[in-house]
C-alpha cells in the first residue's frame, strides 16, 4: 500500500511538472508572460484525478495495446476538459491546445514508462544472475 501511494504521488508530481513545462512553452508561443500560482494547484488537482482514473483503467486488460492507450487518452482528455470547465481554462487556452498537450504528455509519459520498465528488467536480471551465482557456490 505504501509503495502504491508513493508511486501515485511521484507520478502525479512528475506529470504536473511536465504539464507545467509544456504549459509554459505553449504560453510563450501564444505570447503569455506568466503562469498563475492557482494554475499550478489546478494542474496538480487535474493530474491527481488523472492518475486515479488511470488506476481504474489499468484494470481493463486488452490484447490490443492501442485500445488500452485510446481508453487512457479518452479518459485523460475528459478529465482535462472537465477541469477546463471547472477552472475556466478555456478563457485563456483553446480546447485543441489542451487536447494536444494531453497527447504530448501521454507520449512523453509512455517513453518514461518504457525506460522505467527497461531499468526494472535490467535490475531483475542482475538480481537473478547474482542469486544463481550464490546457489552454485
Amino acid at each position: 500500500m505504501k509503495h502504491s501511494l508513493t508511486r501515485f504521488l511521484i507520478n502525479t508530481f512528475l506529470t504536473t511538472g511536465l504539464t507545467l513545462t509544456l504549459l509554459a512553452c505553449v504560453a510563450l508561443l501564444f505570447g503569455g508572460s506568466c503562469i498563475f500560482v492557482k494554475t499550478i494547484f489546478q494542474g496538480l488537482f487535474a493530474n491527481a484525478c488523472i492518475h486515479l482514473a488511470l488506476k481504474l483503467t489499468g484494470k481493463f486488460e486488452s490484447e490490443y495495446f492501442m485500445l488500452e492507450a485510446a481508453l487512457d487518452i479518452t479518459v485523460i482528455i475528459a478529465i482535462v476538459l472537465f477541469s477546463a470547465l471547472l477552472f475556466d481554462w478555456f478563457s485563456s487556452t483553446p480546447a485543441w491546445v489542451l487536447i494536444l498537450m494531453v497527447i504530448i504528455t501521454y507520449i512523453v509519459g509512455s517513453v518514461f514508462r518504457m525506460f522505467r520498465i527497461k531499468d526494472d528488467i535490467h535490475s531483475i536480471n542482475k538480481t537473478l544472475k547474482e542469486r544463481n551465482k550464490n546457489k552454485i557456490k
